[in-house]
């Protein structure tokens, strides 16, 4: 299992990455966004490599013990939205040293307000890796807007 020190983990998650959003455009809340950011080298996702590798890395995140699978996720990256099944456009894009990605959970009503537990584990070439990080819930859990780009 690989190590990744909590200063870093603090800023791939800053204090402000948990936030609800409303996921319908109808108003209401009804999922949540994490936000992370790329801080130590371009990620690369070459043109060649098939989504189902990509799928086949993530074992699962966990919010406060409740586990969502690839299919509950979404990514929104450089203001568009991708579900499991257009992740193959993603492929052949580099995600730049501060280019920020949000992971999407549908969840009707959000999050509640207060500190939760961010869990994500990935394995690659037979080592699991698994990190841990604890957050509040930015703005008190009020609605926040996906940014644009």
């Amino acid at each position: 299992m690989s190590y990744v020190p909590k200063y870093i983990l603090k800023r791939v998650v800053p204090k402000d990455g948990l936030f609800n959003i409303d996921v319908s455009g109808d108003g209401n809340i009804d999922g949540f966004a994490i936000k992370y950011v790329n801080v130590l080298t371009p990620i690369e996702l070459p043109e060649n490599m098939q989504a189902d590798d990509l799928k086949d890395q993530f074992v699962g995140a966990w919010i406060d013990e409740e586990k969502y699978t690839l299919e509950q996720l979404n990514l929104h990256y450089n203001g568009k939205t991708y579900s499991l099944n257009d992740i193959d456009s993603l492929m052949g894009t580099t995600i730049p040293v501060g280019g920020i990605v949000y992971i999407l959970a549908n969840k009707s009503g959000g999050l509640h307000a207060g500190k939760h537990i961010i869990k994500l584990a990935t394995q690659y070439q037979g080592t699991e890796n698994k990190y841990e990080l604890k957050r509040d819930l930015y703005k008190d859990g009020k609605c926040q807007p996906l940014p644009e780009k």
